[in-house]
């Protein structure tokens, strides 16, 4: 099909794709800002309005005027990134905008027509950059070649010399030297040497590290080629150390590259120490060619351009732009700040004032002036010369610990009552001065602050009297974003609700913290903490989360006047949290209990249903049916009394758990049924920060009762459709769930190995992330090497199969044949789980007729008893495999007829499933009785 792009200067678009390219390479935008370049574009040098921007591009939206500025200055920039002072976006003031540079129709062939949306021109996994790196060839090939010999490469260097900048253009050079691309870390946010390890497995989407973090990080990264960068190290050195060389010794193909301010000292460390950008030698005369040749000019130049788009280095200007580099140490970030402020003072303003402010620091050599002073310098300068509600709003801004959106910036920039219009005008000039840094990759354009610029906004914060009620109002807007995170986290699906709220985690960190540390602000610490359940679980930052609860736990408990109702949702909360990071039936039943207590004490409903269900949990995890059984009842009670239709659901949900591993099928199936006939959930999806999907739970329950009964093709559908749903949901525990309770049982029940190893694929991929489920992912694939291996072996296949359990797994999952036969193994079969009781004496009888012939009578009475118990429990398909074992041991012991009888009668109850691989035996066997 025929299409077309218009070209201008180094970049080519696409209208009708929605593809904008640089030289070549895709540019990732926002849909706003790519409809914003669409729409200049076509209108060529015609002026457009501002009114008819805001209609085209947000067409269904009321937006402020001062939102489109900040768009068209970030584009702006953007497309201002190669430094030959070209126009491409001019304002005509009061009026509109216009797009002034030549643009040329080229037609295209395309064939196949590709997908509309825009491809990344940076790495998956690393962040999207939006200017060109200058300078810093050389070193990114040094690097990277140190990398592929070393495998641990510290870049050092002081702050603002651009470390980060090309830790990342090394990544996105190497991305395809590596089978499982790279991963970009940052560390900068973090507070506490223990959250690293948390930090990275959020980065690798690890669900939960268990109580040995680093283990389990080394385990997961053990077979994988992979480039992990570990960005602003210099404030965790040691942990950071240890990280490192663990990940080296424990995964060979695991390759490091780390920024720090000085050495982390671990072994087998190459340091490449960042020099600042060269410039010209003193009292040597440049033309402007000859200074470009020099990147510490060429980036002042282009950074100049993009503040002032009719700035342009030339022979009468150069020789000052030299002086401002060599007077800045070369250093990239005082460099960029600099050439900031030339729309306002001109670059021979700039050279009086820096040479005003540096008097007041530089004594001798210029050499000997510590690298952050120089820095210190060029910030104190930077921010003098802005206006007083830009200085202000900049302080405040600084209290944002991660990405914000311009709302985050509003609520703290309008503290004290100061207009919301005004603060985005605010916020517009920083981020024209290059002081908030800009992302449009998603829908929501979100700002930062370079590190080393928070760093000295927060001094200036502190200096300002306002710290104390900054940081209030800080913690009270993440408050009040965290309860309207949980009210959408019941509607809104999981991947968009992360792609919300996901990047909050380091302000509500930051807010919990601060609240926390004053006695009279730590009812908002509480709040936060339990409102954000869901966003810890989505981040797998579950070991992080348990110990921020138990710090919260122990704050309330210093208080004199205790909320009780808090106090029971931490204990609740506590309790799911330390199910996934740690798998304790001891520390969860510890926290379930005592939240009952007090929920009980106080007559909260909900809170003791949520208790109730925990111990549930734990009883059902330590297999003691009864003792859950009771509880479920307890808690189909106080539902009832409730009245709430979710927990009426969920107490027939706990139910028909309980009554099928009590062997009471019929009644289980009843339950199920009931519950899948109740109306759906809003959102397809554990939107439960504690609980299983629905359907995903009933679906897989059912298909194991199916299976039980008699039914296995409806067994294998239903496993399928859980299994589906499951991966729909995205959400890991429901997938497990489905995968360990459903399909990899129900695909060995049936005899579909291949069924049975997609199954355990599926689980090591998606879902043995879960300490909870990896355990059974290794069973599983126990039993199918057993089963695949000699009788003795598929007779231990048959021993595990039959007494996989919630309580068993763990002591199951590497039992092998040997030990079996030689009876050194516990039995750990639950008499609770009275379900696979009949299928226990079956294999129990199959034990003891292998040892020798004197076993028959014994084995005999231990098939007739499970004969007994499968058909008075409607277990047909357990019927039927003791009733071929019978068949077998009565024809060898000359009762045929009485085998053959059996065996028919058996058989002709079955209504599908011929195929499978329990009824085709039967039929063989019943052909050579006949």
């Amino acid at each position: 099909m025929n299409d077309f792009s218009l070209s201008f200067g180094p970049f080519r678009l696409n209208p009708t794709r929605r593809v904008l390219s640089r030289d070549g390479k895709s540019v990732r935008l926002g849909s706003p800002a790519l409809d914003l370049l669409i729409a200049l574009v076509e209108n060529g040098k015609e002026l457009i309005s501002k009114e008819d921007l805001l209609k085209r591009v947000w067409p269904d939206t009321f937006i402020e005027e001062a939102n489109l500025r900040v768009h068209v200055a970030a584009l702006r920039k953007l497309l201002g990134g190669e430094g030959t002072g070209d126009q491409y976006i001019n304002t005509v003031a009061g009026r509109g905008y216009c797009f002034v540079a030549p643009v040329a129709r080229v037609d295209e062939v395309v064939d196949p027509p590709v997908a509309a949306s825009p491809v990344p021109d940076t790495a998956p996994g690393l962040p999207p950059s939006l200017t060109r790196v200058i300078g810093r060839a050389e070193c990114v090939g040094a690097i990277s070649n140190q990398l592929a010999r070393r495998r641990f490469v510290t870049i050092i260097g002081p702050g603002g010399i651009g470390k980060t900048t090309v830790a990342l253009a090394v990544a996105g050079k190497l991305v395809d030297s590596y089978a499982h691309k790279v991963c970009f870390v940052e560390l900068a946010p973090l507070t506490e040497a223990r959250s690293i390890h948390g930090a990275l497995a959020s980065v690798l989407g690890l669900a939960t590290l268990g109580d040995q973090p680093l283990a389990a990080l080394v385990a997961h990264l053990r077979s994988m080629s992979i480039l992990i960068v570990l960005d602003n190290c210099e404030h965790m050195l040691d942990a950071t150390a240890v990280l490192a060389e663990a990940l080296l010794r424990g995964a060979p193909g695991v390759h490091l590259l780390a920024t720090s301010r000085q050495p982390l000292r671990g072994e087998g460390e190459f340091l490449f120490h960042l020099p600042a950008l060269a410039f010209p030698p003193p009292a040597e005369r440049l033309s402007t060619a000859e200074a470009l040749g020099f990147p510490a000019i060429e980036l002042f130049a282009e950074r100049a351009a993009a503040s002032l788009d009719s700035f342009e280095l030339d022979d009468g200007n150069v020789a000052t732009v030299i002086e401002i580099c060599r007077r800045l140490d070369g250093i990239p970030l005082a460099i960029e700040l600099a050439a900031a402020r030339v729309d306002l003072f001109g670059v021979e303003g700039l050279a009086s004032r820096l040479n005003d402010c540096f008097s007041l620091l530089t004594k001798g050599r210029r050499t000997a002036l510590p690298r952050h002073q120089t820095l210190r310098a060029t910030l104190d300068w930077s921010f003098e010369l802005l206006p007083e509600e830009e200085k202000r709003a900049l302080a405040r801004v600084a209290a944002l610990a991660g990405e914000f959106t311009m709302e985050a910036a509003i609520a703290l920039g309008s503290a004290g009552g100061k207009p919301a219009a005004n603060i985005v005008d605010t916020i517009t000039g920083l981020i024209e001065k290059s002081l908030v840094a800009t992302d449009l990759s998603g829908n929501v354009v979100h700002y930062r602050l370079l590190s080393t610029t928070r760093a000295y906004a927060l001094e200036k914060l502190t200096l300002s009297g306002e710290q104390a009620s900054i940081a209030l109002c800080h913690a009270a807007y993440f408050r009040d974003l965290a309860r309207k995170a949980e009210v959408d986290w019941e509607t809104v699906p999981a991947s968009r609700w992360l792609q919300i709220y996901g990047r909050t985690i380091d302000d509500m960190r930051s807010a919990i913290d601060w609240a926390l540390s004053a006695i009279e602000h730590h009812a908002i610490g509480f709040d936060i903490i339990l409102a954000t359940a869901p966003l810890w679980f989505q981040l797998s930052l579950m070991d992080e989360y348990r110990e921020r609860l138990q710090g919260a736990l122990d704050r309330l408990n210093q208080s004199a006047d205790i909320d009780l109702q808090r106090k029971a949702r931490l204990r609740i909360a506590l309790g799911h949290a330390v199910w996934y990071a740690l798998n304790d039936p001891d520390q969860m039943e510890d926290a379930f209990t005592r939240a009952l207590a007090i929920s009980e004490q106080i007559d909260d409903r909900s809170a003791q249903l949520q208790s109730l269900w925990g111990m549930w949990a734990v009883r059902r995890s330590r297999g003691q049916y009864r003792q859950a059984l009771a509880l479920a009842t307890r808690y189909e009670a106080v539902a009832a009394a409730f009245g709430e239709p979710k927990f009426i659901s969920l107490a027939n949900r706990i139910l028909s758990v309980n009554n099928h591993y009590l062997g009471h099928q019929d009644l289980a199936r009843r339950l199920v049924e009931q519950v899948q006939s109740q109306a759906p959930q809003p959102v397809r999806s554990a939107n439960n920060d504690f609980q299983l999907d629905r359907h995903v739970a009933m679906t897989s329950l059912m298909a194991r009762i199916s299976w039980l009964q008699g039914f296995p093709e409806r067994a294998a559908a239903s496993a399928r459709e859980a299994i589906e749903a499951a991966l729909e949901t995205r959400h890991v525990l429901s997938l497990g769930y489905a995968l360990c309770m459903a399909g990899c049982p129900v695909a060995l029940w049936t005899g579909d190995l291949s069924e049975a190893k997609r199954c355990t694929d599926l689980l090591r991929e998606y879902a043995a992330r879960n300490g909870l489920y990896s355990t059974w992912g290794k069973c599983f694939e126990h039993i199918i090497r057993l089963q695949q291996g000699t009788e003795r072996e598929a007779l231990a296949a048959n021993y595990i199969e039959a007494r996989v359990d919630v309580s068993t797994i763990s002591r199951l999952a590497d039992l092998s044949a040997e030990r079996l036969g030689a009876g050194l193994v516990a039995d750990p079969w639950s008499e609770d789980a009275l379900w696979s009781y009949p299928e226990v004496l079956r294999v129990d009888a199959e034990l003891l007729l292998t040892k020798s012939t004197t076993g028959d009578k014994e084995a005999e009475a231990k098939l007739l008893r499970s004969l007994d118990i499968s058909q008075s429990q409607s277990l047909l398909s357990f019927e039927l495999r003791t009733a071929v074992d019978l068949a077998r041991l009565w024809n060898r012991t000359g009762r045929r007829a009485k085998a053959s009888s059996l065996l028919k009668s058996t058989y002709g109850k079955f209504t599908e499933g011929f195929a499978t691989r329990d009824l085709s035996s039967a039929s063989h066997l019943m052909a050579e009785l006949a």
